[in-house]
């Protein structure tokens, strides 16, 4: 199999080839070059996602809720491999600030 045949098996059918390479020649340099070109669709496709539910009050609504729990345990899975866990909470650092000497 190619790469870009192992990417599609963790992203699917979009985007097209040529992102998919462009995405493969990123981290061409690097280990785990077809987790982190997929790791990179699938964040690109988290963040362009829309509410996973919406409806109009007695009229019509759509749940695409498992889609996106689907989506995000492959980032989870993609990102275990990588070795780029990501906690759910930012990291904080303190700098001392000094005043003008002689105050």
């Amino acid at each position: 199999m190619s790469q870009l045949d192992d990417v599609r098996d963790w992203v699917g059918d979009e985007p097209d080839d040529a992102a998919v390479n462009a995405a493969l020649s990123r981290y061409a340099d690097g280990d785990f070059v077809v987790e982190r070109a997929s790791l990179s669709i699938l964040l690109r496709r988290e963040a362009n996602a829309g509410p996973a539910k919406w409806g109009v009050a007695g009229d019509y609504s759509e749940d695409a809720s498992a889609g996106a729990k689907t989506l995000a345990e492959r980032i989870a899975r993609l990102r275990a491999i990588i070795g780029d866990e990501v906690s759910g909470l930012p990291t904080l650092t303190q700098t001392p600030i000094a005043g003008p000497p002689g105050r």
